[in-house]
């Protein structure tokens, strides 16, 4: 049976300024093909209840150097491996571009 694909999504807070993850996790949670795995900045982000994911992992703050962002979506990666990563949040635009190749290398594409 062929893997389903692991699709990583960041921006799971859903309160009073929503963040767009948890809308993209519903729209692609019913694939068969897929498997959701969030990424919370939070221990009490809204999403990390959400049964939208099959899997929640914490990650470092998108301000965080990316040495350890990278060495953290390198730990979950060997875990379960990520297909596609969906940074969701404008504030991590400048993060994921500088980690492109470094993810591409890891075998995960992003989706920006």
């Amino acid at each position: 049976m062929k893997r389903k694909i692991n699709i990583a999504i960041t921006g799971l807070q859903a309160m009073d300024n929503p963040e767009p993850g948890m809308s993209l996790s519903r729209c692609l949670k019913n694939n068969p093909n897929y498997t959701l795995s969030g990424l919370s900045y939070s221990l009490y982000c809204t999403g990390n209840f959400s049964h939208s994911f099959d899997d929640i992992f914490l990650v470092p703050y998108p301000w965080d150097s990316p040495e350890q962002w990278l060495s953290r979506i390198g730990d979950i990666h060997k875990k379960k491996p990520i297909d596609v990563l969906i940074p969701s949040l404008d504030s991590e635009i400048v993060l994921f571009s500088s980690l492109e190749s470094q993810l591409r290398d890891m075998g995960i594409k992003m989706y920006l």
